[in-house]
């Protein structure tokens, strides 16, 4: 196989991988050669995609630590506290 075309299915794998939800279970084969100048703009796309992805789950990763934050802001209370107050009388 042709470095051009080991980095065609390396970047088809990715772009797969950036239009699912979950990653896949599989590992990648990474080409032993530089990008193909043909291919440099396609890789150069991939990339600012799977950068623009991170950004997204770090956020969020923050947003989930400060919901997990103000859960554990909220009292234990035993059995015995009340958990609901009736307004209805």
């Amino acid at each position: 196989m042709t470095l051009e075309a080991q980095w065609e299915l390396l970047l088809d794998q990715f772009e797969s991988e950036l239009a699912r939800s979950e990653p896949s279970e599989g590992g990648w084969l990474i080409p032993e050669g530089p990008v193909p100048p043909a291919l440099a703009e396609r890789a150069e796309n991939v990339l600012q995609r799977f950068q623009a992805r991170i950004r997204e789950v770090a956020s969020e990763m923050e947003q989930t630590r400060a919901h997990l934050d103000a859960l554990d802001r909220v009292p234990q209370g035993g059995l015995d506290v009340p958990r609901y107050v009736e307004i209805d009388g």
